[in-house]
């Protein structure tokens, strides 16, 4: 078993609109150090940037599933985990870029420990600064204390910044999903990803279903990932930053009950009517800056939209 997963592994890529990152992500992944032995799936929502074209046009040997529409997240990445029946499967977010070994640490963690369901990498920014690579199961309070903006009075509620600075492995309960790999016999236990969930969320659901299952998650720094974060999402912020809210009730709801979606309900409320409340003074400190007005009127249709969510 542990010879059969250190040989194997598909490599699977979900793309919309993210054709300069998507390609270097898969020079990234050909130059990986077992490349020869990884299958290599990239499933495209309707991009209209050329992306499906230069995939098959630069990279012959990724297999390419081009949908006629943009299926989101979630339904894209069960199209591709159905298409293969690799032992391990790597989800990689199409923004970033492997390191060399990357992919062989995170195989390599699976064979040795049969406990562990899915593991994930080290993200770090193109500057190389840490990013938090794994979170704590989300709860009603956990996402009040963060939209409120109130971590400096409620500690331990994240793993600690340092943790990503350091060199030991440690077992998590949510592994970002730029960058996840989890077993095939995983897949096959607890199913795919929820195509209830758009996009945002639905790899913390998984997480849940596998911890739920039996099996353990970990972070393996070895495997260091640069990630640029928000390839596609940057594309359409105002839509993806009302998308995110919308999840992040929906989980609270079906994991958590509906006692808690309510609670922190009321504290997104709270937070949209605060931020619009400074909104006045911050924009006539920074008229011309067009972030903060939109940003403004994100806000604004996040509070009219919540009572719904």
């Amino acid at each position: 078993m542990s010879d059969a997963l250190q040989r194997a592994g598909a490599v699977l890529i979900v793309s919309w609109n993210t054709r300069a990152l998507l390609e270097t992500c898969l020079a990234s992944v050909l130059a990986s150090e077992d490349a020869a032995d990884l299958e290599i799936i990239v499933v495209d929502n309707a991009s209209t940037d050329g992306s499906p074209a230069a995939v098959a046009a630069h990279f012959p040997a990724v297999r390419l599933i081009a949908n006629a529409d943009n299926r989101g997240f979630a339904a894209a990445t069960n199209q591709g985990l159905a298409s293969t029946s690799s032992p391990l499967v790597l989800l990689l977010n199409s923004d970033t870029e492997v390191a060399p070994d990357a992919i062989g640490a995170l195989r390599e963690a699976l064979a040795r420990d049969p406990g562990l369901g899915a593991v994930g990498a080290r993200l770090v920014g193109p500057d190389g600064a840490p990013q938090a690579s794994c979170s704590r199961a989300p709860t009603a309070w956990r996402e009040a204390v963060h939209v409120l903006r109130l971590e400096r009075v409620a500690r331990g509620l994240h793993y600690p910044p340092a943790m990503w600075r350091g060199q030991r492995p440690a077992d998590v309960e949510v592994i970002q999903g730029a960058c996840l790999m989890v077993r095939r016999e995983v897949v096959d236990a607890v199913g795919g990803l929820d195509e209830g969930y758009f996009m945002y969320s639905e790899e913390t659901e998984w997480c849940e279903r596998i911890r739920n299952a039996g099996w353990r998650l970990a972070w393996v720094p070895a495997a260091r990932v640069v990630h640029h974060g928000g390839g596609s999402t940057r594309l359409v912020a105002s839509a993806m930053f009302a998308r995110l809210y919308a999840s992040k009730v929906r989980f609270l709801r079906r994991n958590r009950g509906a006692a808690e979606a309510r609670a922190f309900k009321a504290a997104l409320a709270l937070a949209a009517a605060g931020r619009l409340a400074a909104a006045p003074v911050a924009l006539l400190l920074r008229p011309r800056d067009a972030g903060l007005r939109r940003l403004t009127a994100d806000y604004a249709r996040l509070l009219v939209r919540v009572p719904g969510l």
